[in-house]
């Protein structure tokens, strides 16, 4: 009988030792706490990849939000286009005042030629004749007045802004005006340029006003170009601070949450490597303290089932050793 005590208490305790659940007296079992959800090294390495795949995404929704203030760019780019097509509109303008006076020095070599008894079509000062000349004139101006109207239309189709509008209003007006009036002047002074000539201080005159209204324009278009450099470089600065800060945000709490994950599993798993030192050298004193619900976790109770196990093994042989002795000394 107590033999077979002795081989069932030997038995419970390799099964404790095994982490077995061990039969008590009343048929009750020890077992270990069931838990619904166990916050594992798993878990854990996908917490980190959720958090790092939450932030760069964050990153990426500003930088797609930026994207959205792009109209500051695309107004810098409208701008441009709206100086370049007033550039050639007073390129035209000034071009326009050049074929007058063209005009006015080939009708003054004809009315010259009559005069003296010459063919008033000859050769005008080694430049050719004057029915090519005038043809020439005539087509120069021509396309300079084509290109002040498209580039009026341009304008006034591509301006938002108020003040724009306005300043338009007035200088199309007046190159509207002036272009006419150069036309009736070209025209006179091809057939008679001494009367074209008591007109040319009215038209100087209506020149110098057309600048004015000009660069009533070139001013509300600066003032536009400048504010939008301005938006441009605050919605940049904006984005780039926003980024900055998302950015560093996400460096410090992956940063932050890896190291208190490593921390604790690399402690616990260091006293997992004592305890098993302990136990290889023959100490099966080491008190295992088990914190956690990871692999790290199973891994210490694991040690401490089998330190316990062990220590119950070695009293219960110790036991044995001492009942036989005596009896075999009784």
């Amino acid at each position: 009988m107590k033999v077979l005590a002795l081989l069932k208490r030997i038995a419970n305790i390799v099964d404790l030792a095994h982490g077995r659940p061990q039969e008590l007296k009343h048929g009750q079992q020890i077992r270990a706490p069931q838990m619904k959800f166990r916050w594992t090294i798993a878990v854990k390495l996908m917490f980190l990849a959720i958090v790092a795949t939450t932030f760069l995404a964050i990153v990426a929704a500003a930088g797609y939000w930026g994207m959205s203030f792009e109209s500051s760019g695309r107004a810098i780019l409208e701008n441009q286009a709206l100086l370049r097509n007033h550039l050639q509109a007073v390129n035209a303008h000034d071009a326009i005042r050049a074929d007058l006076f063209a005009a006015l020095e080939v009708g003054t070599q004809r009315a010259q030629n009559a005069l003296s008894g010459d063919d008033s079509n000859t050769e005008l000062g080694g430049t050719g004749d004057a029915a090519t000349l005038e043809k020439n004139i005539r087509d120069e101006f021509a396309k300079h007045k084509s290109s002040i109207n498209a580039d009026l239309d341009q304008l006034k189709a591509k301006a938002t802004n108020g003040d724009l509008k306005k300043a338009l209003a007035v200088s199309s007006a007046d190159l509207t005006n002036y272009v006419s009036s150069a036309e009736q002047l070209i025209n006179s002074a091809l057939s008679d340029p001494e009367s074209a000539r008591l007109s040319l201080p009215a038209f100087l005159d209506s020149y110098q006003a057309i600048d004015a209204s000009l660069k009533g324009v070139s001013d509300v278009l600066d003032r536009q170009s400048v504010q939008s450099l301005d938006t441009e470089r605050a919605t940049a600065n904006h984005n780039r601070l926003l980024i900055l800060t998302i950015s560093g945000l996400a460096i410090l709490s992956l940063g932050l949450l890896g190291w208190l994950i490593g921390r604790g599993m690399v402690a616990r798993l260091k006293r997992a490597v004592g305890v098993a030192e302990s136990v290889a050298s023959g100490d099966l004193t080491q008190q295992v303290t088990v914190t956690g619900f990871d692999e790290v976790a199973d891994l210490l109770g694991a040690l401490k089932r089998m330190n316990e196990g062990l220590q119950g093994k070695v009293g219960t042989i110790a036991g044995q050793i001492n009942d036989t002795s005596e009896v075999l000394l009784g």
